[in-house]
C-alpha cells in the first residue's frame, strides 16, 4: 500500500513539474531545448481550392480552412500525422510538380527603367486583344523562372496587380482580379489560376503598379499566360491567348533574343514540366530496343478515332528509359510528320506543322489544329536514334485532345515498320499514361498545379511541425524521466531512512520488552514477597494499628504488581481491543482484592472495537480507583462486575456488599470527585449510589463511538 501511494505521488509530482515548466516557459517566452510547437499549421487547404481573385476571397478561404489542433503532444502528433496523410492523398490526385527550367524562351519582362512621375505614376500593362468577345472562364499566370536559380522559385512575379476586361457593351474596364491593396502570396514555381470569371470580353489587361506604398516596383516578369474561353459557336473551350488572331501589346518591355519577348507568353513553354498526375501506377511506355530484328528506317502509325471528332492538339511524349538511364529523350525520333484526314485512304490528307518540336527537355512535340473535324491521323517518324548500331524507338504516348481540351480515348492504332513481336506494345501509345502516370489535360494541369501549391506548402509545414512535435514530446519524456529518477532517488533515500528508523524502533521495542520482562520478574517477585510478608505480619499478634498499616502495605504491593503487569502487557500499543481491555480490568480486580468473592457478568460477544490509548488510560485509572476504594474502605465480601453492551453504549457497573457510605458526607480521600472528572474527560456518564451498611454501586456509561476518540486534554489525579 505504501509503495502504491509513493508511485501515485511520483506521477503527480512529475506531471505537476512538467505542467509548471511548460506553462512558465510559455508565459515567460522561454523555449526549452527545442522549440515548443505552439504555433503550427492551423489551416487545412481544400484540394479543389484555386487562387482568390481579391483580398475578400482570400480571407474567406482562410476562414473556411481553420483547423484546431490539440496542445497535448501525443494528440497533436496523431492529428498532424492524419493531416499529413490527408494532404498526401489529395496531392496524389493532382498533377506532378517537377519544374524543368530552360535557358531560353523565359517569357515576358517589363522594361528595367521607367521615367516615373511620382504625381502620375505609369503602370506596367500587358494587353490581349482577342478576335472577338469570348465568355472567359478562367485565367492563369505562370511565373517566369531564373535559369541561374532553377529551384529558387519565381522571378519578378508582380507583388500587386490587377486583371481587367473591357466590356463590349459599355467599353468600360471591368475588374476581374484585384490585388492592389495587399501583396499577392508568392506563388513560387507554381502557376496562379483564377477561375469562375464567367464574363464576356474582347480585351483583357494585366496591370502592375510601378509604385507600391510609395516605393518603386521597378519591373515584373511572367512566363506564360493562359486565357480559357467558351466558344458559343461550337461549344468548345480553348486557350484564346494562344490563338493566331490574338494580339499582344505591352506598355513597356525588355526584349532579349530567345529569352525575353511578349510572344513567349503564349508559346506553351511554361517550365512546369510534363502534365502528368502525381500518383504513379503500373503502366509502361513503348520502348523498342531490338537485339536481333532491326526497325525500319521509317515508322508509320495510323490512328483511327472511334468517331469523327473536333481535334485541337496532338502531343508526342518521350518514353521513360529503363533502369537508371537518365536520358530524357531516349529513343525519341528526330523527325515527326503528322497528317489528318476524314477517310482512311488519306487522299485528301492535310499536313499539320508542329508548334513545338520538343527540342528542349520539358517540352513536347506538339501540333495544333483549328478545331478541325477528323477521324484518321497518320504519323510518320524517321531519323531514329541508334544504340550499338541498331535503330531504337521510345514513345510514352500519342495524346490526342478534342476542342474542349479533353483526352480522346477508345481509339485504334496500327503500325508499319515495326516487327511483329513489338506490335503488342502499341496500345501503350493510347492508354493515357506516360512515365507510369496519367496524362492530364492542359487546363486541368495548370489548375491542378495551382491547387497543389497550398497543399505542398502546408505539407512542408506539417512535416516541420511534426518534427517539432516529436522533439517536444521527447523533451517532455526526458524531463519526466529526469524528474522520475530524482524522485525515485528521494524515495529510495526516504525508504532507507524509514527502514533504519523502523529497525531502530524494532530494537527499542525489543529492548523495552526485555526490560519489561526483567522488571516484571525482578520487581514483580519482590512485590509478591512484600505482599506475602505483609499478610503474614498482619495475621500475627500485632496491634490493630499495625495490622491496618500492614494491610495497606499489602494492598499497595498488589496494586503495584497489577500496574506492573499492565505496563508489560500494554507495551507500546497505541490502541487495544475492547474485549482485551475488559478482560484486563476484571483480572486486575481479581489480583488486588483479597477475601472478596468476585462475580463477572459480561456478554458472550464483545464488539471488535479499538479503544484509543487515552480512553484506555482513563478507563483503567477509573476502574483502579473503584477497586482501590472497595479494597481499602468497603470491607466487602462480594463484588459484582456487570458489563452490558448494546448497539451504541458500553455500561460498566461495579457493585459491592460492603459498609457503604453516606453520599452527602464523603471525604476527599475517597477519590469520588476524580471518578466524576475522569468520566467527563471521556464524555461518559457516571452514577454513584451508596447506602450505609448495604454497599456501593458505581455505574459508568460511555458511547461506543467515543472509545476510539482522543480527548482534547488529559486529566491527572493523585492516583496516576
Amino acid at each position: 500500500m505504501l509503495a502504491k501511494k509513493l508511485f501515485i505521488f511520483v506521477l503527480l509530482l512529475a506531471s505537476l513539474y512538467t505542467y509548471a515548466t511548460v506553462n512558465v516557459n510559455a508565459e515567460n517566452g522561454i523555449s526549452p531545448d527545442v522549440v515548443q510547437p505552439n504555433a503550427i499549421a492551423t489551416n487545412v487547404v481544400a484540394a479543389n481550392a484555386v487562387d482568390p481573385k481579391n483580398i475578400d476571397e482570400y480571407r474567406h478561404q482562410q476562414a473556411q480552412s481553420k483547423l484546431n489542433l490539440s496542445s497535448w503532444p501525443v494528440t497533436r502528433i496523431k492529428q498532424l500525422e492524419q493531416l499529413r496523410e490527408q494532404l498526401k492523398a489529395n496531392i496524389a490526385q493532382l498533377p506532378r510538380h517537377c519544374p524543368i527550367i530552360s535557358d531560353n524562351r523565359l517569357g515576358y519582362h517589363s522594361s528595367l527603367t521607367l521615367n516615373i512621375d511620382h504625381s502620375a505614376p505609369v503602370d506596367h500593362q500587358i494587353n490581349f486583344t482577342l478576335e472577338r468577345a469570348y465568355p472567359i472562364q478562367s485565367i492563369a499566370l505562370v511565373p517566369a523562372f531564373n535559369p541561374l536559380r532553377p529551384y529558387g522559385g519565381s522571378y519578378a512575379f508582380p507583388k500587386r496587380f490587377k486583371v481587367e476586361g473591357e466590356s463590349t457593351d459599355t467599353n468600360k474596364w471591368i475588374e476581374i482580379v484585384n490585388w492592389l491593396d495587399k501583396d499577392f502570396p508568392n506563388p513560387g514555381s507554381y502557376p496562379v489560376f483564377f477561375n469562375s470569371i464567367d464574363q464576356s470580353f474582347k480585351r483583357i489587361r494585366i496591370s502592375a503598379p510601378s509604385l507600391i506604398d510609395g516605393k518603386k516596383q521597378p519591373h515584373f516578369a511572367l512566363g506564360e499566360v493562359f486565357i480559357w474561353a467558351h466558344d458559343e459557336k461550337n461549344g468548345l473551350i480553348e486557350n484564346v491567348a494562344r490563338a493566331n488572331t490574338t494580339q499582344i501589346d505591352t506598355s513597356s518591355s525588355y526584349n532579349q533574343t530567345a529569352k525575353w519577348h511578349p510572344h513567349f507568353l503564349t508559346d506553351l513553354d511554361t517550365g512546369l514540366g510534363f502534365p502528368i498526375q502525381e500518383q504513379e501506377v503500373d503502366r509502361q511506355d513503348l520502348l523498342i530496343v531490338p537485339s536481333q530484328q532491326d526497325l525500319a528506317s521509317r515508322i508509320e502509325f495510323i490512328i483511327r478515332l472511334n468517331r469523327p471528332r473536333d481535334i485541337s492538339r496532338i502531343d508526342f511524349w518521350p518514353a521513360k528509359p529503363r533502369g537508371n538511364i537518365m536520358l530524357p529523350d531516349f529513343g525519341f525520333p528526330e523527325n515527326i510528320r503528322v497528317e489528318v484526314a476524314d477517310n482512311a485512304d488519306f487522299k485528301q490528307a492535310k499536313l499539320i506543322n508542329p508548334d513545338s518540336k520538343g527540342d528542349k527537355f520539358g517540352t513536347l512535340f506538339t501540333v495544333s489544329l483549328k478545331a478541325q473535324t477528323l477521324q484518321f491521323i497518320r504519323i510518320t517518324m524517321d531519323q531514329l536514334q541508334q544504340l550499338n548500331g541498331q535503330r531504337i524507338l521510345g514513345l510514352g504516348e500519342i495524346a490526342v485532345y478534342d476542342a474542349k481540351g479533353e483526352f480522346v480515348s477508345n481509339s485504334e492504332i496500327v503500325a508499319n515498320g515495326i516487327a511483329s513481336p513489338y506490335l503488342q506494345q502499341l496500345d501503350r501509345l493510347l492508354d493515357g499514361y506516360s512515365w507510369g502516370r496519367r496524362i492530364v489535360a492542359e487546363r486541368d494541369w495548370i489548375m491542378g498545379l495551382a491547387q497543389r501549391r497550398p497543399l505542398d506548402e502546408q505539407l512542408k509545414l506539417v512535416n516541420n511541425e511534426l518534427t517539432l512535435a516529436h522533439e517536444y514530446w521527447e523533451w517532455l519524456v526526458s524531463r519526466f524521466i529526469i524528474v522520475s529518477i530524482v524522485i525515485s532517488l528521494l524515495i529510495l533515500v526516504g525508504a532507507f531512512v524509514l527502514l533504519q528508523r523502523s529497525h531502530r524502533q524494532h530494537l527499542l521495542v525489543k529492548q523495552g520488552n526485555r526490560i519489561n520482562r526483567d522488571l516484571h520478574d525482578e520487581v514483580g517477585s519482590s512485590l509478591g514477597s512484600i505482599t506475602l510478608l505483609a499478610d503474614e505480619l498482619a495475621s500475627a499478634k500485632v496491634s490493630p494499628e499495625i495490622a491496618d498499616d500492614l494491610n495497606d502495605l499489602s494492598l499497595m504491593a498488589r496494586e503495584a504488581n497489577a500496574s506492573l503487569r499492565e505496563v508489560v502487557w500494554n507495551g507500546d500499543d497505541k490502541s487495544i481491543l475492547l474485549s482485551s481491555l475488559l478482560s484486563s480490568l476484571t483480572n486486575r480486580a481479581e489480583r488486588i482484592l483479597r477475601g472478596v468473592a468476585i462475580t463477572v457478568i459480561q456478554p458472550e460477544q464483545v464488539p471488535n472495537i479499538k479503544v484509543s490509548l487515552a480512553v484506555k488510560r482513563h478507563l483503567t485509572l477509573f476502574f483502579k480507583e473503584v477497586i482501590h476504594n472497595c479494597a481499602r474502605h468497603a470491607n466487602a465480601s462480594h463484588l459484582t462486575i456487570s458489563i452490558n453492551i448494546d448497539a451504541t453504549t458500553l455500561a460498566l457497573e461495579v457493585k459491592d456488599d460492603g459498609c457503604g457510605f453516606e453520599p452527602h458526607h464523603v471525604t476527599s480521600g475517597w477519590g469520588l470527585n476524580n471518578l466524576v472528572a475522569r468520566a467527563e474527560e471521556m464524555q461518559a456518564k457516571v452514577a454513584i449510589q451508596s447506602v450505609p451498611h448495604q454497599g456501593t454501586c458505581i455505574r459508568l456509561q460511555i458511547a461506543l463511538s467515543q472509545l476510539s476518540q482522543e480527548p482534547e486534554h488529559g486529566y491527572q489525579t493523585s492516583n496516576e
